[in-house]
């Protein structure tokens, strides 16, 4: 018994010591750029450590992911390390992108979603969102093109008005939170105005970690 017993604490420290020696440290975040050939993404790593790949997750709505490409890791030792990846085949409007590192061992992990719009022509659009699945706290960020006042209401399921937000916007991206501790459990939605656009979000409060999983943006 007292063997068992030791041989399961070494096999538990083991197992410990080797999925925490996984990791990857990003010194660029994963980001898009429109070119008129494609969608380019790109990040940077500092430091990899059991890193195996990176791949390419994109969706047309928001909802369902698909993997696009994959990229093998290949660190620098000592030195910043590079990638990117261009998506040649994304659909005529709006991409949805996220990252999927993948350790050796098979466990994986999910990057911020970001959304990219083939061509900006309305005032702002939704350029990242932090995830969908939130248990405190949601952030995203809004691409604007205009130095004007925001309107941003936090609404239930049952379309009644929790919080409202005014901002005025930079030319560039701006950065929104909203704190949903305290509130119960299930579906939101974000509404942001400016001028006479609207476009609006759907998140999901959970209770304890949130999953990665990314908002799903619709035009009015």
């Amino acid at each position: 018994m007292k063997r068992i017993k030791s041989f399961t604490v070494f096999l538990f420290l083991l197992l410990t010591s080797v999925l925490s020696y996984a990791e990857v440290v990003y010194s660029a975040e994963f980001e898009a750029k429109e070119f008129p050939v494609g969608n380019m993404l790109t990040w940077s790593t500092l430091l990899e450590d059991n890193n195996q790949v990176f791949i390419v997750e994109r969706s047309d709505d928001g909802l369902e992911f698909r993997n696009v490409g994959v990229v093998d890791s290949k660190p620098i030792a000592g030195e910043e390390t590079p990638y990117r990846f261009l998506d040649t085949d994304f659909p005529d409007q709006r991409s949805f992108y996220r990252l999927k590192q993948v350790d050796l061992d098979g466990t994986f992990s999910y990057t911020h979603t970001l959304v990219v719009d083939k061509e900006l022509v309305n005032q702002f659009a939704v350029a990242r969102i932090r995830q969908a699945q939130v248990s405190t706290v949601l952030d995203l960020t809004l691409d604007v093109r205009t130095v004007d006042e925001m309107t941003l209401v936090l609404t239930d399921y049952r379309g009644e008005t929790l919080e409202t937000q005014t901002h005025t916007t930079i030319d560039g991206l701006n950065e929104f939170t909203f704190d949903l501790s305290g509130r119960e459990l299930g579906i939101y939605r974000v509404t942001m105005t400016l001028g006479d656009e609207t476009e609006s979000i759907a998140i999901l409060r959970v209770a304890g970690d949130a999953e990665n999983k990314p908002a799903q943006a619709s035009k009015n």
